[in-house]
């Protein structure tokens, strides 16, 4: 189903959770590779009565909308999503056309607070 991958990576944060609450100390802070393991993350630390941030600070990246809907809001690094979907339709293009696809591009990710890190 469509929803498999976001359970698996939600699923992978939760274990990742498990693993940090057997640790004789738990870090100051996780950064994680996707909004949706930090989600994972931040459920289990939650349910085990882990403050977030006052414990741990917790950052996602991606910059998914449900990081804005959710409380706590998650910390993300968010990825200019719309400018990479055109740089690689642009790309695609240029392939399609005969030309070399290739181009090296830079985009500029930004940051959202949530509540989920220290200031």
């Amino acid at each position: 189903s469509g929803s498999a991958p976001m359970n698996v990576c939600f699923a992978h944060g939760q274990a990742i959770a498990r693993q940090i609450l057997r640790e004789d100390e738990i870090p100051d802070a996780v950064y994680c590779e996707s909004d949706l393991i930090a989600l994972g993350i931040l459920g289990e630390l939650l349910e085990a009565g882990i403050d977030v941030p006052g414990r741990i600070s917790l950052i996602g990246h991606d910059g998914l909308d449900m990081c804005r809907c959710l409380y706590p809001r998650i910390t993300t690094i968010v990825v200019p999503q719309y400018a990479a979907g055109q740089a690689a339709a642009a790309c695609l293009l240029r392939c399609l056309g005969g030309k070399s696809g290739h181009q090296n591009l830079e985009l500029e990710p930004s940051v959202f607070c949530g509540d989920t890190t220290r200031e």
